[in-house]
């Protein structure tokens, strides 16, 4: 057996997760094994605390990437936080409301998610970590150019889905402060989509079989599907077999 890495960081919706959002039984006593052998564990998710709470409650991760990287935990102690400037939010609020929607625009906030059952006050009056936009088209080259100067765009894995935050509200800045005396080569990410390119890139990442292209080829290692368990199988073979 090789040496076993020092941290185990993952993606939850289509990399840990099966896509009934699911954990399988091999994916849990795999993540049992690893740790019993010494490896911590971290989760890092676009989810908001709150949607994430029931796989941090069976998962019990060492520590935590929240809101796609607005807030990074260890041993339940906050060491990144990044919030979204509320004046260039309000700003940027208004402008969006010319452009179609296919869905409302959701906020994530530090008093909870905004926008689908309770309503957006204008101005905002909370820490703002993360807008998610779903609209009916793609936004304009000369929209995103313009506030890619004020704020950190992200296209998700679906035609006009958007996620705007502040800059270093990023899994790799969140993970590079969680993380922060630990070697990336022994740390060891898992995901799928453009959100989790950078980490994938900075440390041993591991690309499931359906990722996006970004984060493919990010990736330094590649495993099979997350229908097939793919994270625990890579675990498995490299360091369990």
């Amino acid at each position: 057996m090789v040496d076993i890495p020092e941290w185990i960081v993952t993606d939850l919706d289509e990399t840990l997760l099966r896509n009934d959002n699911t954990v399988s039984d091999f994916t849990l006593s795999t993540l049992a094994r690893i740790r019993a052998a010494g490896t911590k564990f971290a989760i890092a998710t676009t989810r908001y605390k709150a949607f994430a709470q029931p796989y941090i409650d069976l998962l019990k991760p060492d520590a935590l990437v929240v809101c796609g990287g607005a807030i990074g935990m260890r041993h339940a102690e906050v060491v990144h936080y990044q919030t979204m400037d509320p004046t260039l939010l309000d700003l940027l609020w208004g402008e969006l409301e010319q452009f179609p929607v296919g869905r409302p625009t959701l906020i994530d906030s530090s008093q909870g998610r905004f926008g689908d059952t309770r309503l957006v006050d204008r101005p905002f009056k909370h820490d703002a970590y993360q807008l998610i936009l779903w609209m009916e088209s793609a936004l304009p080259p000369t929209f995103v150019d313009y506030w890619s100067e004020h704020f950190l765009i992200t296209p998700l894995w679906l035609p006009g889905l958007y996620r705007i935050a502040s800059f270093k509200a990023n899994k790799l800045d969140a993970l590079k402060s969680v993380l922060c005396e630990v070697d990336p080569m022994r740390v060891f990410t898992f995901g799928d989509d453009p959100m989790d390119a950078g980490m994938l890139a900075h440390f041993q990442g591991v690309a499931v079989a359906n990722a996006r292209v970004e984060a493919r080829e990010a990736a330094h290692h590649h495993t099979v599907s997350n229908e097939e368990d793919g994270v625990a199988r890579w675990i498995t073979e490299q360091f369990l077999s």
